[in-house]
């Protein structure tokens, strides 16, 4: 396990008039802690996730696993 560290990180789906954006995201979560991610439906829960999986691109900003930069990495 290691920290988990999302540094300004902005994610764009969609074309014209759909566009989804997260913006600006920031957490730090340290090894072994347990947080939850709540809200409504359609607010970037799940696509928050699939970033820091490696399944979904983010536009900027950067995805740290550990002292690793992970954004860039195929899922694999």
């Amino acid at each position: 396990m290691a920290d988990i560290r999302l540094e300004d990180v902005h994610i764009r789906l969609g074309k014209g008039d759909r566009v989804f954006t997260l913006d600006d995201v920031n957490i730090d979560i340290r090894e072994g802690e347990f947080i939850v991610i709540v809200g409504g439906s359609g607010t970037g829960k799940s696509t928050l996730l699939r970033a820091i999986a490696g399944l979904e691109n983010i536009h900027s900003g950067r995805i740290m696993i550990g002292d690793r930069r992970v954004d860039k990495l195929p899922p694999a």
